[in-house]
C-alpha cells in the first residue's frame, strides 16, 4: 500500500506514452506518413522505433505506391489493436488503484479518529495527577513517561490524517488573524526542553520589517515549523538551531514572509536532497524515532 503513488505516477506514464503512440499509428493509417512517434524507453520504444521506420519507408516510396500493401496495414491495424488493449488495461488498473487509495485514506482517517479519543483521556489523567500532588518521584517519572508516550502518538495520528486528508484532496486552510511573534515564540518555547537535553542553543529571530499581526492558517503554520525546528534539533549533536523570520518582499496588500531553519548538524548530501520531501521515504533508515511524514506534510 505504502507504494501506491508511485506505481499510480508510472502507470500515468505507461498511459500517456502509449497515448502518443497510437495517436501516431492512427495517423498513418490515414496517410500522415510525416508523423513521428517520439523517443521513448523500453517496449514503447521498440514500437515507436518500429513505427518510424514504416512511416520512412512511405514517405520515400513513390506516389503511385502510397497506398500501402494490404499486410503492412494488417500488420499495422494489428498492432494499433493491441496498443488499444494495453491502453484498457492500464486505465482499468490505475482506476482500482484509485479505488484502493480512497479506501485506505478513509481507513486511515477513521482510525485515526478513533484513536484520538482514548490518547487524549490519557493525556488529561496524566496532568490530573500530575498536578494533583501525593505521588512517589518514582511514580511522578512514570506518568510522566505515560504522558510523553501519550503525545507522541497523538502526534503520529495527527500526521496521518493530515497525510489522508493531503492525498484525498481535502485539506484546507484557515484564513484568520493571529499574532506572528507570539506564535513564533510559543512554538520555539514548547521545544526548548528538547533542545536543552543536548545542551543546543535554540533561537529564533523575527525582523523588524515582518509584520506582527498577520491573516493565515496558525494551526498549518505552527506544524511546519515544529517540524521543522524539531527535525533540526534532533538531527544536531552540538551547537545551535536557529530560526529566522523575515520580509522577502510586498505583493498589493501582502507580503511574502520568509521562514528558515539553520544548524550546526552534519548536513545533507546534495544526490539525497532531491528525496528530502518525498514521501515513504527516509534518508536515514535507522535513525531512531520519527516515520519521516512531517517534513512531507
Amino acid at each position: 500500500l505504502l507504494a501506491v503513488p508511485g506505481v499510480m505516477l508510472s502507470l500515468r506514464r505507461i498511459v500517456d506514452r502509449h497515448r502518443l503512440l497510437l495517436s501516431t499509428a492512427r495517423g498513418l493509417v490515414q496517410g500522415r506518413t510525416e508523423l513521428r512517434a517520439p523517443k521513448l524507453k523500453g517496449i514503447s520504444g521498440e514500437f515507436a522505433v518500429a513505427l518510424n521506420q514504416l512511416a520512412q519507408q512511405l514517405t520515400d516510396s513513390p506516389r503511385s505506391e502510397t497506398a500501402r500493401p494490404a499486410q503492412e496495414s494488417q500488420l499495422l491495424r494489428q498492432d494499433l489493436q493491441r496498443e488499444r488493449q494495453r491502453l484498457k488495461a492500464l486505465e482499468q488498473e490505475l482506476d482500482a488503484m484509485r479505488e484502493t487509495a480512497q479506501r485506505r485514506g478513509l481507513l486511515i482517517g477513521s482510525l485515526g479518529h478513533e484513536l484520538r479519543t482514548p490518547l487524549a483521556a490519557l493525556i488529561g489523567h496524566g496532568d490530573l495527577l500530575l498536578n494533583g500532588g501525593g505521588l512517589s518521584p518514582a511514580q511522578t517519572e512514570a506518568v510522566q513517561t505515560l504522558k510523553s508516550s501519550a503525545q507522541q502518538l497523538m502526534q503520529l495520528t495527527g500526521d496521518l490524517l493530515d497525510w489522508g486528508r493531503i492525498e484525498n484532496g481535502s485539506l484546507e486552510l484557515a484564513r484568520q488573524r493571529f499574532d506572528l511573534s507570539a506564535l513564533i515564540e510559543d512554538t520555539v518555547r514548547q521545544l526548548a526542553p528538547l533542545a536543552y537535553e543536548k545542551k543546543l542553543e535554540l533561537i529564533y529571530l523575527v525582523y523588524h520589517d515582518v509584520p506582527a499581526v498577520v491573516l493565515g492558517d496558525p494551526t498549518r503554520l505552527r506544524q511546519v515549523l515544529n517540524n521543522l525546528l524539531s527535525n533540526a534539533i534532533k538531527f544536531t549533536p552540538h551547537g545551535e538551531v536557529v530560526l529566522r523570520v523575515m520580509k522577502d518582499r510586498d505583493e498589493g496588500d501582502q507580503c511574502r514572509l520568509h521562514f528558515s531553519v539553520r544548524d550546526t548538524g552534519a548536513g545533507i548530501a546534495p544526490e539525497q536532497q532531491a528525496r528530502l520531501f518525498l514521501p515513504y521515504q527516509r534518508l536515514q533508515p535507522n535513525a531512531a524515532g520519527g516515520t519521516g511524514l512531517g517534513l512531507v506534510i
